[in-house]
């Protein structure tokens, strides 16, 4: 692409380049301001603009927005057909509610086990007071060795069952509440999939563009709409590759836009993306109004000078009075000059004339 732009309305928006050049063909070197610039082509789009691309491929079974709704953030647009998807999200659901049901319910099998160890627990205390009676009585020599032996089977026997129903308790929670857990994650992974056919705004913005209707195929690899920001647009700028090391952040851009004839609006560099693209061999540059105007569209084309130096009080000659790089026509013949900073109609001489020399065009 061709990245020095005539500076037409720089001119306009620059009132120390508001003269025209003489068109006499018999000029002197002059002092005035001298503006380097880079030029680039200019697109306007909304702010965080983005395609909406569906999670899974199907039919469209309902499309809830226009051209141009306002849309606010996880919005419903649209949904795909998805019954295997919802039949598979009900059964999840349902396993979920019926392990949940086991294991937190009053009915459930770890309900049963805190009533038996409730029960083993009592029996427990009974066998055991036994057995300390019993023990009691031996001491006193009453009662027979049978006797104290039984009370003592009974009261182990008790204490035994007691250690096996806690344990049987822990075991029964553990893997009620592993499938428990099991089966919500099921119905989070059902409920996923399922949300996959359901297409959501990501911002609260503006739907510029609508690329499928109702009944129609679509497919993650396939755009479905565009959404942006409302009323909030950035400048996306083409830079050719030779001129990107000249760009730095916060520079002074001046924009013009075809839909506004005559106009010159003021930008700052905001953003310098740092990858060339091979196919244009430009790199992208974004800038932001300095003061928004009305009336902007997304795909606006235009302009862009970016300013990247201004020289106050330089001597200069119009561009077209050098010839073979280096040198001027003179009535003294041709001299040999040195140059400094140019644009595309002045060029700074920093030695080889002054404003008493006399040029004529080559």
């Amino acid at each position: 692409m061709n990245h020095i732009q005539p500076f037409l309305f720089l001119g306009i928006a620059l009132s120390v380049l508001s003269s025209c050049k003489p068109d006499k063909e018999v000029i002197h070197p002059e002092y005035r301001a001298l503006v380097e610039s880079v030029y680039a082509s200019v697109t306007v789009e909304p702010e965080e603009l983005y395609q909406v691309f569906p999670a899974s491929s199907g039919v469209l079974k309902s499309v809830l927005i226009e051209e141009g709704d306002t849309v606010s953030m996880n919005q419903l647009l649209a949904e795909v057909e998805a019954d295997e998807p919802t039949i598979n999200a009900e059964n999840a659901a349902l396993k979920s509610k019926l392990s949940e049901e086991s294991y937190l319910g009053a009915a459930s099998a770890l309900a049963r086990l805190k009533d038996d160890i409730r029960m083993a627990e009592d029996q427990l205390r009974i066998d055991s007071l036994n057995y300390v009676r019993q023990q009691r009585l031996s001491e006193k020599e009453i009662g027979s060795q049978v006797d104290l032996e039984n009370r003592k089977l009974k009261y182990e026997s008790s204490l035994n069952r007691l250690a096996t129903l806690r344990s049987s308790l822990k075991e029964t929670d553990r893997e009620l509440r592993n499938q428990l857990k099991l089966s919500k994650n099921e119905l989070d992974r059902a409920l996923s999939r399922l949300g996959d056919y359901s297409i959501r705004s990501r911002i609260n913005g503006k739907v510029y563009s609508l690329l499928n209707n109702e009944g129609e195929l679509v497919n993650a690899q396939q755009a479905f709409a565009e959404i942006g920001m409302r009323n909030t647009f950035v400048l996306k700028l083409l830079v050719d590759e030779v001129d990107i090391t000249k760009v730095k952040l916060g520079q002074r851009t001046l924009i013009t836009i075809d839909a506004f004839a005559d106009t010159v609006f003021e930008a700052e560099i905001t953003k310098i993306y740092p990858s060339k693209n091979e196919q244009t061999q430009t790199f992208m540059v974004e800038a932001t109004f300095v003061s928004l105007p009305e009336g902007l569209y997304n795909g606006l084309a235009g302009e862009a000078n970016i300013i990247t130096a201004q020289s106050e009080n330089v001597l200069v000659i119009p561009s077209e009075y050098l010839f073979e790089g280096n040198k001027v026509k003179t009535k003294k013949g041709a001299v040999t000059v040195t140059i400094g900073k140019r644009n595309m109609e002045w060029l700074e001489i920093t030695s080889g004339l002054d404003t008493n020399s006399v040029l004529l065009n080559p």
